[in-house]
């Protein structure tokens, strides 16, 4: 309650500050300006009288800045001759409303008068509105035009906002159709690799399917999220290469090569498992050898970047169309990157090595709300990469 308060008071506290310092101004600028010293009047007088006008059109402010809105200068020539009109009316009553209260107000003798007896009420408007008409009038304009001003500047930002909140939940939603997309795509894989073991090795095929039950279930878990720690993502990459042991037994080999200091790191949630997937079924499985996969991930450009990289030592892949050898994974894996960092931030690229395929992402260092002492803390001392060699061997039913 406080704090809805302290706001609309807080701008009128500045809207009042802001007519004092006008009136200091102007005070001091005629005060400095007058033709002799004999006809100097003491600077408190002037800028008693200014005090006096400022707190007259700091009163009569909401009135104008109410016209203004209720007429405003757009929306075709009809709306345009209105504004003028209703201006034209305004402008008059606004300088009679001013001019009487500058007159009453020096009535009640707090600023000196000349002339008591000559300066009554009757004078003073008769002066007010024969010498001072113009300059009010003129006025009237100028604050007019700085309300126009002030409307335009807040109606550009809130465009602004909302042009940027709708661009924010166009990617989003863009987003989470992308990772939405995944889902089907890598259940479908699965459970054709367990189709294969049922006729097979029906025991294998049980244990294939409660291990699926527990990846689709940290899976669901993580739907909800469109960025985690590098630490769950690989988490998540263990249990499916669990799966994968099943189906290649002692033919795969893989060899993890983290860099402490990026687990705790931000990434895309399920950003590993489609080039994970793609290096065993369009590269391992095509070997006549056991295969290896090597997932690393380090920091470069002094740990502003993270890299993140899936190698296997498959066939490799026709240069072109280069998006074919992933079918749906790397064509979605790119369009998440470029949504979620944008184009000139994150990229994903393919490369043929001598030895197979290696598949590489850059994209922005960030740590996550909750890992950011202990990724700064490792930065400080840096630790060399750990490199861990697991062989997938059968398991025993």
């Amino acid at each position: 309650m406080s704090e809805v308060l302290s706001k609309p008071f807080a701008t009128f506290f500045k809207r009042w500050l802001f007519w004092i310092g006008v009136a200091l101004l102007h005070a001091i600028m005629v005060y400095t300006t007058q033709r002799s010293e004999e006809q100097k009047a003491p600077f408190v007088v002037w800028l008693g009288w200014d005090l006096v006008h400022v707190h007259a059109w700091f009163l009569l402010m909401p009135v104008i800045m109410r016209v203004v809105r209720a007429f405003p200068f757009a929306g075709g020539p009809r709306r345009i001759f209105q504004a003028i009109g209703a201006h034209a009316i305004a402008a008059p009553l606004i300088v009679l409303v001013h001019s009487s209260l500058c007159s009453a107000f020096f009535l009640t003798d707090l600023i000196p008068r000349a002339d008591p007896e000559r300066d009554t009420f009757t004078a003073m408007m008769q002066f007010y509105l024969v010498r001072r008409t113009l300059y009010h009038t003129l006025l009237y304009a100028i604050m007019v035009s700085v309300t126009m001003l002030f409307d335009m500047r807040k109606r550009f930002r809130e465009e602004q906002l909302l042009a940027e909140r709708l661009r924010r939940e166009a990617t989003e939603a863009r987003l989470q159709a992308l990772h939405a997309k995944l889902h089907p795509h890598f259940l479908f894989n699965t459970l054709h690799a367990i189709s294969v073991l049922v006729t097979e090795d029906p025991n294998r095929a049980v244990d294939m399917l409660a291990l699926v039950g527990d990846l689709l279930r940290d899976a669901l878990k993580q739907s909800d999220h469109l960025e985690l720690p590098l630490q769950e993502e690989l988490g998540l990459i263990e249990r499916y290469l669990a799966i994968e042991e099943m189906r290649f037994e002692d033919a795969l080999k893989v060899e993890y090569e983290i860099d402490p200091a990026t687990r705790d790191l931000s990434v895309p949630s399920f950003i590993l498992q489609p080039l994970v997937e793609n290096a065993i079924r369009h590269g391992i499985a095509h070997r006549n050898g056991p295969g290896l996969l090597v997932i690393r991930s380090q920091l470069i450009d002094g740990a502003k970047t993270l890299r993140l990289e899936v190698t296997d030592n498959g066939p490799g892949f026709v240069p072109v169309p280069s998006d074919e050898r992933g079918g749906i994974g790397i064509p979605n894996t790119r369009d998440r990157l470029e949504s979620l960092y944008g184009v000139d931030q994150a990229s994903l690229s393919l490369q043929r090595t001598a030895t197979g395929t290696t598949v590489t992402i850059l994209l922005p260092a960030r740590a996550t709300a909750t890992a950011i002492a202990p990724v700064e803390a490792e930065r400080t001392e840096p630790t060399p990469a750990v490199s861990l060699s697991t062989s997938l061997a059968p398991r025993t039913t």
